[in-house]
């Protein structure tokens, strides 16, 4: 019984010592990086927002700009391209712009 236990007690002692390795050698100092991706649509001015929809009538999501400049040359009915990193998940949804283009 007395053997047992040391076995036990020894393995457990040896698994920590693998996690704790293990562990030290993953680099959590880089951030993730993440490519932007595109979404086509239409823009629509509400609110003092600018809201996005991929088909005519269903505006889901508005965008957010990363400075005040950007955005006010968009009108109603304008056909966007947007290339985002993020979409967070809130109703309405929030598509944080990287950049925009008008297409004609």
């Amino acid at each position: 019984m007395r053997k047992w236990l040391i076995r036990i007690g020894a393995t457990c002692i040896l698994l920590i010592i693998c996690i704790a390795l293990l562990m030290s050698k993953v680099d959590r100092s880089d951030p993730i990086e993440l490519r932007p991706f595109l979404l086509e649509g239409y823009a629509v001015l509400k609110e003092n927002r600018v809201f996005f929809e991929e088909q005519k009538g269903e505006a889901h999501s508005f965008l957010v700009f990363p400075n005040q400049q950007m955005g006010h040359d968009l009108q109603t009915g304008d056909k966007v391209k947007v290339w985002a990193r993020h979409i967070l998940e809130s109703y309405p949804g929030k598509i944080i712009v990287d950049t925009y283009e008008k297409v004609d």
